[in-house]
């Protein structure tokens, strides 16, 4: 597995059952770097020459990863399709494989760079491993610790020094004695020693007394209870003291082997420095393999054949044509059946392309298994309808999804969807459009070994998911997040904060919901942040469209603080199904709901907690709720 960016292990386990396993289910909350791992699976597909298509119904989660992955290298290596803008970009990259000239220069390089990446990975293993047997011993030497500690007082003496102590001399000295007693036991002998047994049994006697001394003197310093003379031993006798002394001597292989562990231990690096040493090497590692990424996607975008140019040439004109028709300039069939073939062919060239759920339509190949793999992100967005064709397309499918955020918008009546499940004769409740996701379907496909949950999270601070953690994750997920990249607007201002309104809510003539005085709130904010140098990113949110088109109208009053900070803080005014996949710096949060609220509008934030929870994890340092704190 090529490891661009950095994983934890959560995060490998699904990139490794994804580019292996038919169906990969991929959950978790946000900002647990499902977008590392939509990045990471793609480029192992591409590296291995597999075409890989990824998708999602928010065209802001596919922007977001194209970006991201594209911002890698020089050179780009996914393409989006849909749109002017997604369609023109898809055409660029095609030209620039049809104008790319042979260039043997970058081969010596990339041989380099690629002997360079297998020395970096042994040498990341290497120091993994060492770190693993570390942490091993150290893991060990607290279990025996903690076994072998009420007998520190009886085993003082062990205990004591560095050195292991032999108990070899002990050991022999008692299997001695044992054997010149069962010596003396007449019944145990020979029939003609027996016969003589008056006159051999004195000498016997006398051997087995001498080792018995000797024994006591050997073991002088154990706990054990010895007869005092060897004629009062009997059969019960030896074989509870050999049990004693077996228990004896295997404390004293516990107390040994916490010696050795504790030496092995002391040699060598500490855990620290070994992790150290570890950041160091990983860090080499993934500039390597940054650069090893690069060379690999200029090696393999070079110079096409004539024949693949042909192909190239006619699905660009083909293109054009179908774009530029119109009513009264129509294409005949035989041209689209022309394109269609040579549609197929594209993806042998352009590995990796993305287009959203409902823009598929006559820009890819609608082939069986044209893709070997297809990445849906946001899946708990996505209805299953939308997600079939494309599934149509691909071998295998990688789901990602987070059954917290928000569901797919049904208009479909659910009695209109029971009816449908009836007359398809689809015995199955699964496939119910109107409530059932297209991750809901797919977690149900596979078993538990099939979901990998992402529980690392890395985007907001503490403060601001704990929250979510608790009332929507179970208290499952572990925060990681490193608060020297978080753009914090004052060191006051961190974490969740709250501007308290007693505003009124009003229902608008078509609908919705607004509350001027939470819009008005936020406008004096938002031109607060305007006044100071701050560059971090700003965002809005409301559950309700017209409180969000009221909040942006306000704001565009004030043109140049709305202008200043579109233009430095990428402010962003929207609902909360609209910032789904998104992230800011500051987001401020306008519940709306206040006195005057309608049942209805109560009812559809009780109903829809979900979006309390999307809401609130799109800040990343700051988080400011805005509303009446009685409601």
């Amino acid at each position: 597995m090529l490891e661009i960016l950095p994983l934890n292990a959560e995060q490998k386990k699904a990139v490794s059952k994804a580019i292996s396993n038919d169906i990969t289910v991929v959950t978790g909350p946000p900002g647990t770097g499902k977008s590392q791992v939509v990045i990471s699976i793609l480029i192992n597909e591409v590296v291995n020459n597999k075409p890989v298509l990824f998708s999602s119904k928010n065209n802001k989660a596919v922007e977001v990863v194209i970006d991201r992955a594209n911002g890698l290298t020089n050179t780009p290596f996914i393409a989006k399709l849909g749109g002017r803008a997604g369609d023109r970009e898809f055409s660029e990259t095609l030209r620039k494989l049809f104008t790319a000239s042979e260039s043997g220069q970058n081969s010596g390089r990339f041989q380099e760079q690629s002997d360079a990446l297998i020395d970096a990975l042994k040498e990341r293993k290497a120091i993994e491993e060492r770190i693993i047997a570390k942490i091993a011993t150290r893991n060990e030497i607290d279990r025996l610790d903690k076994e072998l500690e009420p007998l520190r007082e009886k085993y003082d003496r062990y205990f004591k020094g560095g050195n292991v102590y032999d108990y070899s001399a002990e050991k022999r000295s008692w299997k001695e004695y044992v054997e010149a007693w069962s010596l003396t036991i007449k019944e145990r002998q020979p029939f003609f020693q027996r016969l003589r047994w008056k006159s051999i049994s004195p000498a016997r006697e006398a051997a087995a007394n001498q080792r018995y001394e000797e024994f006591k003197k050997q073991t002088a310093g154990i706990n054990i209870e010895l007869p005092v003379s060897c004629s009062d031993m009997s059969e019960q006798e030896i074989k509870r003291i050999s049990d004693d002394l077996s228990n004896h001597f295997s404390v004293i292989d516990g107390i040994n082997k916490l010696k050795k562990e504790r030496e092995n231990f002391r040699a060598g690096k500490s855990i620290e420095k070994l992790e150290r040493e570890e950041i160091q090497i990983k860090n080499n590692y993934y500039e390597i393999a940054e650069k090893y990424w690069g060379l690999w996607l200029k090696q393999n975008n070079t110079a096409l054949s004539s024949k693949d140019k042909q192909i190239v040439v006619e699905y660009l004109n083909g293109a054009e044509i179908l774009k530029g028709q119109d009513e009264n300039d129509t294409v005949p069939d035989e041209i689209k059946n022309l394109f269609r073939k040579v549609q197929k062919s594209i993806p042998k060239y352009i590995n990796a392309q993305a287009v959203t759920l409902l823009s598929a339509k006559g820009r890819i190949p609608f082939e069986p298994a044209c893709f070997d793999l297809l990445v849906i992100d946001e899946a708990s967005q996505c209805d299953i309808a939308s997600a079939l064709p494309l599934l149509y397309r691909a071998k295998r499918v990688v789901v990602i999804g987070d059954l917290m955020q928000l569901p797919h918008v049904s208009t479909m009546a659910r009695g209109r969807d029971m009816q449908l499940i009836h007359t398809s004769g689809i015995d199955d409740l699964s496939w119910l459009y109107s409530v059932s996701p297209l991750f809901k379907l797919a977690t149900s496909r596979v078993g538990a070994d099939g979901v990998v949950t992402l529980r690392e999270h890395h985007r907001s601070h503490a403060d601001i998911i704990d929250f979510s953690n608790n009332e929507f994750h179970g208290g499952d997920l572990v925060t990681a997040t490193n608060y020297m990249k978080l753009n914090f607007p004052a060191k006051e201002e961190a974490g969740v904060s709250w501007i308290d309104v007693k505003g009124t809510t009003k229902r608008p003539p078509h609908g919705s919901a607004t509350n001027e005085m939470e819009a008005k709130a936020i406008c004096e904010k938002l031109i607060q942040y305007a006044s100071v140098d701050y560059k971090g990113g700003i965002g809005v949110i409301s559950p309700f469209r017209e409180q969000a088109n009221l909040i942006q109208k306000m704001m565009e009053a004030n043109k140049d603080a709305f202008d200043k900070l579109r233009q430095r803080n990428g402010l962003e005014i929207n609902t909360v199904h609209q910032f789904q996949g998104d992230e800011k710096d500051i987001i401020l949060f306008s519940q709306t709901v206040a006195n005057g609220a309608t049942t209805g509008q109560l009812s559809f934030l009780r109903e829809t907690g979900n979006l309390f929870n999307v809401a609130i994890t799109r800040a990343k340092a700051l988080l400011i709720a805005v509303g009446d704190v009685e409601i």
